[in-house]
């Protein structure tokens, strides 16, 4: 998933406090956050074959959303590691 690859590289920006590029990778990251949630919800509905807890996604989602308005990038980073990461590395391993 390119998804969790541009995580990676938008969090070593942010931990390494360099702000402008980490959100000028956040917007690509975004971008393909919301079209691999697309992909993965609509193979939900059509497969039934990927365990994705929605309303944990969500509560993640919004945590982040929380963190980017009081531009905490440092929490940003921690949800985005440690909280959304790991949903998606376990939905890709079950679509494999």
């Amino acid at each position: 998933m390119n998804s969790i690859k541009e995580i990676d590289d938008t969090t070593t920006m942010f931990y390494q406090q360099k702000n402008k590029e980490g959100y000028q990778l956040f917007n690509q990251t975004l971008n393909t956050l919301i079209q691999t949630i697309n992909a993965l919800n609509t193979y939900k509905l059509e497969n039934n074959q990927i365990n994705i807890d929605e309303q944990k996604l969500n509560s993640i989602l919004v945590n982040a959303m929380t963190a980017m308005k009081q531009d905490d990038t440092v929490l940003l980073s921690d949800i985005l590691v440690f909280d959304l990461k790991p949903i998606l590395e376990a939905c890709q391993y079950e679509l494999h």
